[in-house]
């Protein structure tokens, strides 16, 4: 059984899985951030309601962020748990994927990309 801490960190079969995870609930945009000092930036979310699939993925793709916990927003609602990476980390993420990645999944990324380059360079 290759689970979480049942395989080698960042093996390629961890990496395909973090891939087929990614594919299915995550996703990469634009995301522009109002505080002062922030412009746009690259960011790959993913949220669920069970933080160890956000602890695998997060391994598996070498990330040591934190994965943030947050309440629900209604009363009939669970808590979430979120992985969210910004530029770099968020290429180096989509990097280790990439060869497991299906191809809406790359057409997203590439598409974030040719966005974030077009709002930098008329900036």
């Amino acid at each position: 059984f290759c689970g979480a801490g049942g395989a080698a960190m960042g093996s390629d079969i961890e990496r395909a899985w973090a891939a087929g995870f990614f594919d299915g609930e995550g996703s990469v945009a634009v995301c522009r951030d109002g505080r002062p000092g922030r412009g746009v930036s690259l960011q790959l979310d993913i949220e669920q309601t069970d933080k160890r699939p956000l602890l695998r993925f997060a391994q598996a793709v070498g990330w040591t962020g934190n994965i943030v916990r947050r309440e629900p927003r209604a009363p009939n609602r669970r808590v979430l748990y979120r992985v969210a990476m910004r530029n770099d980390q968020a290429v180096a993420a989509i990097s280790a994927l990439w060869p497991w990645l299906s191809e809406p999944k790359r057409e997203q990324f590439s598409r974030a990309i040719t966005l974030l380059r077009s709002l930098h360079a008329a900036a």
